[in-house]
This record gives C-alpha cells, sequence and structure tokens, in this order.
C-alpha cells in the first residue's frame, strides 16, 4: 500500500499530488475589496491569528479524517474556496480507501514568514511544523497503512487569506517547505 503521512499531513501530500488534475472551481460571487486599514496591528497580532487558524484546520481535518473522510466540506469554516475544492479530493480518495485516522495532529516552530502591515493585503503566511508523530491511519482491515519511514515532522509554508464576512483567516495554502525537515 502507498506511504501515508499523517491525517492532516497526508490528506495534504494527496491534495498536492492531486492537485494538478482538476481544475479550480469557478469564481461565485464578487471579490471583496481589499481593507483599507492593516487587519492586524502588529506582526505579533498576526502571527497569533495564523496559529489559532491553523489549529482550528487541523482540528476540522483530523475529525475528518478520523471519520474516514466523510463529510469533508466541513472545511469551508477553515480554507479558502480554491483549497477546500483540493481538500475535498484529498477527501474523497481517503474515503474511497476505506482509511481513516486515530490521534491528533499538532504543529509548533510558527514563523511569520510574510506579512505587510502597511500594505492593504488581506494575506499572510508563515513556516510550521506540522507534527504526527501521534497520528496512525489504519486501512479497512484495521491496519496500519503507514510507512515506517514516514517523518513524524514536516516543515510547510501556509498562506492564509482573510474572511471578510468573520475576520478571521482561513488555510488559503499549504507545500512542504525546502527539504521538510523541521
Amino acid at each position: 500500500m502507498g506511504k501515508v503521512v499523517t491525517a492532516a499531513s497526508a490528506v495534504t501530500v494527496l491534495l498536492l499530488t492531486l492537485s494538478g488534475c482538476t481544475e479550480p472551481p469557478p469564481p461565485v460571487g464578487s471579490v471583496p475589496a481589499p481593507s483599507e486599514t492593516p487587519v492586524f496591528a502588529s506582526d505579533e497580532e498576526a502571527l497569533a491569528a495564523a496559529e489559532a487558524a491553523y489549529a482550528r484546520y487541523l482540528e476540522v481535518s483530523d475529525r475528518i479524517f478520523a471519520e474516514g473522510g466523510i463529510d469533508p466540506d466541513r472545511l469551508q469554516e477553515v480554507t479558502s474556496r480554491e483549497f477546500l475544492a483540493t481538500s475535498i479530493s484529498g477527501f474523497e480518495r481517503v474515503q474511497s480507501n476505506g482509511w481513516h485516522s486515530v490521534g491528533v495532529s499538532t504543529f509548533d516552530s510558527i514563523e511569520l514568514q510574510q506579512y505587510d502591515a502597511g500594505a492593504k493585503l488581506d494575506a499572510l503566511t508563515v513556516y510550521l511544523c506540522d507534527d504526527v508523530s501521534g497520528v496512525d491511519v489504519l486501512g479497512v482491515d484495521g491496519a496500519s497503512v503507514v510507512s515506517p519511514d514516514r517523518p513524524s515532522r514536516t516543515l510547510f509554508q501556509v498562506t492564509f487569506d482573510l474572511d471578510p464576512r468573520a475576520n478571521t483567516l482561513l488555510v488559503s495554502g499549504q507545500e512542504v517547505w525546502g527539504d521538510g525537515s523541521c
């Protein structure tokens, strides 16, 4: 069986391999104009918001994966529309393989990579180490499908967009950064 990384990270790996195979959905409605004033008063505030948003994303992703990929639309509360489409594709694959996870993903070493409070952009980027050492992925037969050489920690670059309706951050992208080593 193929290598599975983690609950959230396994889906991310699946998403990375599937993202080139599907076209993003057409835009719906109008795109909100950038805010006139900075969303965050400081880099520290921006980083804290990104940390909270990623924690919510992992919580929802872990729950969906633990339930075998059922109802991945729940990610719409924590992801951008574009990233949601990719995520749903990944969870559909999880569901078709009969996988589910046990345990929870965590992260640490979060570092602000890009946010310019003076710019009128509603996006930011961080680096973080995703830790899946407490997660196992089980197949239909209940046996682990995780490769024995799966890294337990992976360095990601994560981007966020502002949800103007709730003035919160949504995960809009995630990719392995560098060689992935934390």
